[in-house]
């Protein structure tokens, strides 16, 4: 995890909290794809999936979840 660093977890926690690609982009002021590069990212650093997506839906996978945690702390 050494190149994850305190903007990527700030930007984990914004869009773990909205759950919601589109609205996570306008509150980062960041374009969507931008956002998913970035969490493309950090799964890979992290080496497993953190997000469950679908055009209709998205969930935090139990990694998520616990990345979540740790990034809030």
């Amino acid at each position: 995890m050494a190149n994850i660093d305190l903007r990527h977890m700030k930007t984990f926690m914004v869009l773990a909290t909205l759950q919601h690609f589109g609205k996570a982009a306008e509150h980062l002021n960041t374009a969507q794809p931008q956002l998913s590069r970035l969490l493309k990212h950090i799964e890979d650093e992290v080496g497993v999936p953190l997000v469950d997506r679908t055009t209709r839906q998205f969930k935090l996978t139990m990694a998520g979840e616990k990345f979540l945690e740790m990034a809030r702390k």
